[in-house]
């Protein structure tokens, strides 16, 4: 993954989770949306990193933060569908 590609995913990931904030302003459902930005801010301090790392850490660097960005459309993705379910059967 490119640098540009892990901005332009972390900038989806925050535009996914305001919509989610707009579309769900129940405050434990606000509760979760603000835990995975607080998450998505940790990883993206990270990639800021990858810049001033060299070699063999870089690539681990790298490697971590494909997994992390990985990990966390994942926990969005589930949370939108718990949030439509918990909608729906409401």
């Amino acid at each position: 993954m490119t640098l540009f590609e892990i901005e332009r995913a972390f900038l989806d990931f925050t535009n996914q989770l305001e919509s989610l904030k707009d579309k769900y302003p129940n405050p434990e459902m606000m509760q979760h949306i603000d835990n995975l930005m607080t998450d998505t801010q940790i990883i993206k301090l990270k990639v800021m990193r990858l810049d001033s790392v060299k070699g063999q850490d870089q690539q681990h660097l790298s490697q971590s933060v494909v997994c992390h960005i990985s990990k966390l459309q994942t926990q969005i993705t589930a949370l939108k569908q718990s949030f439509e379910i918990i909608t729906f059967n409401a």
